[in-house]
Formats: structure tokens, C-alpha cells, sequence
């Protein structure tokens, strides 16, 4: 039996039964990948299947961002600068005095 190559996470895939594709999860364990489509569709594919598919590795496609459109520009990004307090030493010490 011929080993499949396993796609990596975050990137894109083009299969010649599928739209284009972006790996967003591996499970080792129960040997499936987790994939979202362009339009926000997601599956779950085993590893056996994907020599069936024919992969090619692609860039990201144009519009790929469709099924985030409705977020904020900063929604992507999942560091929240507002929240962290300015100087981390006091807030350390602030929670060190509660404690006591």
C-alpha cells in the first residue's frame, strides 16, 4: 500500500472532485484532516481517501477570506492588546497581594 503524504495545516489544496480547500486540523488518532472550503464548509477526510484525491498544493485563492468578511479587520488577530494591563510587573505584584 502506497503512503499518503499528509497536507499541512493552514495550507491551501486544489482536488479535481473538489473546490479549493484549506487544511485547519489533523487528527493523528482517528486519522482524519478537517478541512474548510471557500465558501466556510467544513469535512472531515480520512487519510485513506486522500491518495484518491489527486492534492495539488496551492496559494490561498482570491476571495479565500469570504466566510470571515462579516468580522472586524482586527477580528483575525486573536491578541487583544486592550486587555493586557501596561505594566505587567504591577499587575503581578496586584495579584501576588491578593492572594495573601
Amino acid at each position: 500500500m502506497e503512503q499518503q503524504k499528509i497536507p499541512n495545516v493552514g495550507e491551501w489544496y486544489q482536488s479535481i472532485y473538489s473546490d479549493p480547500f484549506r487544511v485547519v486540523a489533523i487528527d493523528e488518532d482517528a486519522q482524519t484532516v478537517d478541512v474548510q472550503f471557500i465558501d466556510g464548509d467544513v469535512d472531515e477526510l480520512e487519510f485513506e481517501s486522500l491518495s484518491e484525491l489527486h492534492l495539488k498544493s496551492i496559494g490561498p485563492p482570491e476571495g479565500w477570506s469570504g466566510p470571515f468578511d462579516d468580522l472586524e479587520s482586527d477580528g483575525l488577530d486573536y491578541t487583544d492588546f486592550a486587555q493586557q494591563p501596561a505594566d505587567i510587573d504591577v499587575f503581578l505584584m496586584e495579584v501576588d497581594r491578593q492572594d495573601e
